[in-house]
């Protein structure tokens, strides 16, 4: 028979491996949103792809706000892209819904 101890261990493991999981799943998300703006942005770019400079996206949208996202968002980009680097907003539309996504671009040319 276990202990009450033993179940309360037992509870708190549980209550930890789950919010582990929220936070690793957290974590893939934001890599893949990353991921599909960086994509976005090379193919706003007119250049072969071996002359493309390397883009480092960062989000910069708060994450609570970023877990309100839909699981496939279609991104476009919010305005022209007359500068590649700095501070850029990207439209992430789920559904009849948009979301705006801060981000910043550094770019380093080869």
């Amino acid at each position: 028979m276990a202990t009450p101890l033993s179940v309360i261990v037992k509870i708190i493991t549980l209550i930890l491996l789950l919010a582990a999981a929220d936070i690793v799943s957290a974590a893939q998300a934001d890599i893949q949103l990353t991921e599909a703006i960086t994509a976005l942005l090379n193919n706003d770019i007119n250049l072969p792809p071996s002359v493309r400079p390397r883009l480092a996206v960062r989000l910069l949208t708060p994450a609570a706000k970023l877990a309100t996202l839909c699981a496939g968002p279609v991104l476009s980009l919010s305005g022209n892209l007359s500068r590649l680097a700095g501070a850029h907003s990207i439209i992430a539309q789920c559904d009849a819904r948009r979301h705006f996504i801060q981000i910043h671009v550094d770019v380093t040319a080869t």
